[in-house]
């Protein structure tokens, strides 16, 4: 895949650490990025025509659509990954889903510049944390070693981390990092989907009032405490 065949535009809006850009050859090309409060469709279409015009790269000539499936907010993430979507249909162009607990690992690999082992763990809402561990060895894509899940603030305090492994918090340098890196990974690995297969990630519920049961939705289920 030369330079010209390995530009993609990515769209990730799921909670209030945004970013959209449009990368190749391993090099940004133009990006935006958002830090303050949950990202507004009108800040999205704005980002959009700045990254073209600032590229000069037409949004019809990239090889594939990543888009941003979570975990996060339920209407951020919708968001973007609702415009990743239809940009994809659209121009009828393959998408890669990236999800944010993966690409904090790879940030935090990039960052620290070895191999090993990530445990990550994000705040979510209320009570829960988002947590995942990963394996990352040299340029190849990441092992999961424990799925994605929502489980209590309690609960992750009683996950045994590997001794081995470096702790991922919320960095938003590391996840700028990450997520195209992983998008690259991922379309490289031929891991690429049309848009109605792409689904996001829910990991908790969207309503937890006091006195109801917590539950997940999509593909991980809670757990607390211990290995898997």
């Amino acid at each position: 895949m030369n330079q010209s065949q390995d530009r993609f535009l990515l769209i990730d809006t799921a909670d209030r650490i945004a970013l959209v850009g449009i990368y190749g050859g391993g090099r940004i090309l133009a990006e935006r990025r958002a830090l303050s409060g949950p990202t507004s469709l009108t800040w999205l279409t704005r980002a959009l025509s700045e990254i073209q015009s600032e590229s000069g790269v037409a949004i019809a000539s990239l090889a594939f659509i990543a888009g941003g499936v979570g975990p996060g907010g339920f209407t951020a993430l919708r968001v973007g990954l609702s415009m990743a979507k239809a940009v994809s249909q659209s121009l009828n162009l393959p998408m890669v889903g990236v999800n944010r607990l993966e690409a904090a690992a790879v940030g935090a690999h990039l960052m620290a510049g070895r191999s090993g082992r990530f445990f990550v763990r994000f705040p979510a809402a209320r009570d829960l944390e988002y947590i995942a561990g990963y394996r990352i060895e040299g340029d190849r894509m990441p092992v999961c070693e424990r799925a994605p899940a929502a489980v209590s603030s309690t609960g992750a305090l009683r996950i045994k981390i590997p001794k081995d492994a470096t702790l991922v918090a919320v960095n938003p340098e590391g996840l700028y990092l990450g997520l195209p890196r992983l998008a690259a990974l991922k379309a490289a690995a031929g891991e690429t989907t049309d848009a109605i297969r792409l689904l996001p990630m829910y990991l908790r519920g969207a309503t937890l009032g006091p006195g109801k049961k917590r539950f997940s939705l999509g593909n991980a289920v809670a757990r607390e405490g211990g290995n898997r």
